[in-house]
């Protein structure tokens, strides 16, 4: 199977996100983020990986604010469900229709967090 089909170990683990921050790594598919959407103490929290950087002018995504699965660029106030990729808001509406490229996340067995492929799973 091609490498970039492959789930990527991102080296990152449960005690690196620090709660609401997000954690960039770099993957076969490009610039990703983890980000966490619930309390670090919170079994049920889960965790997103979502594209680094905003689609708009390339805003900075991870250093945004988190609040549920949405996180919002810093830049320009655009923000994105890291669930499910779709904006979620922007100044008049200008982002209707744009969406960050999400990777599915799971906790792999060396305790670190595995993600991708785009469009794919990890089963």
């Amino acid at each position: 199977m091609p490498r970039d089909h492959l789930p990527h170990d991102t080296g990152i683990r449960p005690e690196d996100l620090a709660e609401g921050r997000p954690q960039p790594f770099r993957a076969p598919w490009g610039e990703f983020a983890l980000y966490p959407t619930g309390p670090k103490d919170d079994p049920a929290a889960q965790v997103h990986a979502a594209e680094c950087f905003c689609p708009h002018m390339l805003g900075p995504l991870f250093q945004g604010t988190v609040q549920g699965d949405e996180v919002t660029c810093p830049w320009h106030l655009w923000s994105y469900s890291v669930q499910t990729g779709a904006c979620t808001a922007s100044p008049k509406d200008e982002g209707k229709g744009t969406r960050i490229a999400v990777l599915p996340v799971q906790l792999g067995p060396s305790g670190t967090y595995l993600a991708g492929p785009p469009g794919g799973s990890l089963e």
